[in-house]
């Protein structure tokens, strides 16, 4: 989330958290880190960079090699870097961005079952009307192979809850969303985040636009 809203200084202090960390090298290497991280970055510029600087050596020098986004982030700090091209040095980073849009899928997808069961369609709901092969599946130039549920399609049994697909939220996304009270519950929920201008708005960052689609609920 800190990637999405330009948090950079923020976002570097979540990569190199010690939170969760066991193997021994990795949390010593993070813990130091992170002890000093949040009081240079406040210092003055012409501070910070030599401080960022010499941190980064120090956690080099004790990171682990299978951590190799980290390390590539704090190669990347010991060039003087900004902090925005040190993080877009991690060969992984939109791995983070998919991790918090699926998050919010989730959400999403507990809300659905709490308001109407895991077992039916109802009115409003989001599907897709072509097979799905995976899990999750791009918009093409705009255009989506969803439809809202009608009263006529129930009625109909056109389609089934296999069929029953969320839309995955992410950055430059033209967002397809129920047209039920799940959908509302969606919206509110983005705007709780924070990031709802970030998903209705657009964006012209090619790096963004491939974290789009709808995934599959049953």
């Amino acid at each position: 989330k800190a990637l999405l809203l330009s948090q950079w200084d923020r976002a570097i202090a979540l990569v190199m958290s010690a939170k969760y960390v066991s193997h021994p090298d990795e949390l010593a290497a993070k813990k130091g880190f992170s002890e000093r991280w949040m009081h240079i970055v406040n210092l003055p510029m012409h501070q910070r960079r030599e401080e960022i600087r010499k941190l980064a050596d120090e956690a080099l020098s004790r990171m682990p090699d299978h951590c190799f986004g980290e390390i590539a982030l704090l190669r990347a700090m010991t060039q003087n870097k900004t902090t925005r091209q040190c993080l877009h040095a991690m060969p992984h980073r939109a791995m983070y961005m998919l991790a918090y849009w699926s998050s919010l899928w989730n959400k999403a997808v507990s809300r659905r079952i709490k308001l109407y069961g895991a077992h039916k369609l109802v009115e409003g709901d989001l599907v897709s009307v072509l097979p799905l092969h995976h899990d999750v599946y791009g918009i093409a130039d705009g255009i989506m192979n969803v439809s809202h549920v009608t009263k006529k399609d129930i009625q109909m049994k056109r389609y089934n809850v296999r069929d029953l697909v969320l839309p995955l939220p992410g950055r430059a996304v033209e967002l397809a969303v129920p047209k039920n009270e799940v959908g509302a519950y969606l919206e509110r929920l983005l705007k709780k985040e924070g990031v709802y201008d970030l998903v209705c708005a657009g964006s012209d960052e090619k790096a963004h636009k491939w974290l789009r689609g709808v995934r599959v609920v049953a």
